[in-house]
């Protein structure tokens, strides 16, 4: 998402193309729900971090933290637990809710 043009390129014949080839140019908004977790949490938390936009929408979850595997049950079910939490450079090692609220 943080693509931008590096150049032009002029065909002789054709329209006129750019490196790299592809990107989203331009303004950007990203859309939220209080119904995303995980990457929905993170996505919108990374958007807003590096400035590229506008949060449109109601705050995301907010846990964004990673569950590991674990052994299956005896009735083939299944148990996770908190594993590896998410913290930006700045507080690295401390766990932080970084719920995306719009803006």
């Amino acid at each position: 998402m943080q693509r931008k043009i590096w150049n032009y390129w002029t065909a002789r014949e054709g329209a006129d193309y750019s490196t790299p080839l592809s990107g989203i140019y331009g303004p950007k908004v990203m859309i939220t729900n209080e119904f995303a977790g995980s990457g929905g949490d993170a996505l919108p938390w990374y958007f807003r971090h590096v400035g590229l936009g506008t949060l449109i929408g109601k705050r995301t979850w907010g846990g964004l933290v990673g569950i590991g595997g674990y052994p299956s049950l005896l009735d083939d079910g299944f148990v996770t637990r908190p594993a590896s939490p998410f913290s930006p450079p700045k507080d690295r090692g401390r766990w932080k809710i970084m719920a995306s609220l719009p803006i």
